[in-house]
């Protein structure tokens, strides 16, 4: 039987991202997967996770070796054939086991985005740009393997001196994630069924565009908007056009996404975009900036004023160029006007090229491959 272990910074239980659903999905290929993470690592060899982090100065560093203590221990008593993990989770101790390091973070490139837009003082700018890139090279330094979950990754990557010999792009279950009765779905959650419907879907943090959607909101007051936060939100966004929902379930997101006509994140940088992939397996339109897999899967259509910080990508929605408000509102408006786009959007039949099924069988392939080469 095949024994993985995977590793990253964070579980489930304190955070649900792509990442955290990443690692949740080796079950579904090989069920004896273990998965370990710093809290759950810290309450194992300290039992007080709470009053070692107060202990942390450095965290980032200070937290990668406490998970690669617990790691070497576990790999002891698991006897992993491999061991999958995040490529800023530790790199301070030489496992045993083979590992295969997961690249799914461009910290260095939205960490220069937000300096030169003034989210960032240098304090914080070291710290995501200059600590959780060396973090990435020590993993990347001691890994059998480098795995990029872009080309967009691979190709950041390759800018700060790391090698992604492979990309495998990230997967998602089309019997989820899927078109729904949206007439339906708004009368069971109350929105109105004569008002277009916007949904955004990610972090209170400054990367998911929170200040350009703020003022969307503000601008837009016909348009109805659906704001998911992916965690608690000390104060939750309060606009009469507005339902702000934090910690969703993944089992009801599909439900949410198609109550809306499109989505949109304003995002500076993403290393894939899975939930704007998501809501285009739901068949709704999107509206992001030309990061991640959008990147390179875009069609180059600027439209009949030539604006060419936005694009429209064939079959998806609009793509922004350059990131700012006034991109993102000329988007909203263009994407109002569906009697323009509907015969050229085609958001689900872009989804179905990555299925959760393709993304098995690649990763599959890849693990059985190096557990032979061991062996």
């Amino acid at each position: 039987m095949t024994k993985i272990l995977t590793a990253s910074f964070y579980g489930k239980e304190n955070m649900i991202g792509g990442s955290e659903r990443f690692f949740d999905n080796f079950r579904l290929i090989y069920p004896e997967t273990q998965h370990v993470y710093f809290e759950k690592a810290a309450k194992v060899l300290y039992n007080a996770p709470k009053e070692a982090l107060k202990e942390f100065r450095f965290f980032e560093v200070e937290a990668g070796v406490v998970l690669d203590n617990y790691l070497y221990d576990y790999e002891t008593l698991f006897k992993p054939d491999l061991i999958i993990r995040n490529s800023w989770s530790g790199g301070f101790i030489k496992l045993n086991t083979p590992e295969i390091a997961v690249f799914q973070d461009v910290h260095h490139t939205a960490a220069n985005i937000l300096a030169e837009n003034g989210f960032y003082n240098p304090v914080a700018y070291n710290r995501i740009a200059i600590i959780w890139t060396e973090l990435q090279k020590k993993i990347a330094s001691m890994s059998v393997l480098n795995v990029a979950v872009s080309e967009f990754v691979k190709e950041k990557m390759k800018e700060i001196g790391i090698d992604c010999q492979k990309v495998i792009y990230h997967g998602i279950d089309l019997n989820h994630f899927k078109p729904l009765n949206k007439e339906e779905l708004r009368k069971k959650y109350k929105i109105p069924l004569d008002k277009k419907v916007g949904i955004w879907v990610g972090r209170f943090h400054p990367q998911k565009g929170w200040h350009i959607m703020s003022r969307l909101i503000k601008k837009f007051k016909d348009i109805f908007w659906i704001c998911i936060f992916m965690h608690d939100v000390p104060h939750r966004p309060r606009f009469k056009n507005c339902l702000a929902v934090q910690n969703a379930p993944y089992e009801v997101m599909p439900e949410l996404y198609n109550l809306a006509d499109f989505f949109i994140l304003p995002t500076c940088c993403e290393s894939f975009g899975l939930s704007s992939l998501e809501a285009c397996a739901c068949g709704i339109p999107i509206i992001t900036q030309r990061t991640g897999i959008w990147y390179d899967l875009y069609n180059e259509e600027t439209g009949d004023d030539g604006d060419k910080d936005l694009f429209l990508a064939w079959n998806v929605g609009y793509l922004i160029n350059k990131w700012n408000y006034e991109s993102y509102e000329k988007a909203v408006l263009k994407m109002l006007k569906e009697e323009i786009l509907e015969p050229k959007l085609k958001p689900r039949e872009i989804a179905e090229e990555f299925s959760i099924e393709k993304w098995k069988k690649e990763w599959k392939e890849l693990i059985d491959l190096y557990i032979s080469k061991e062996k």
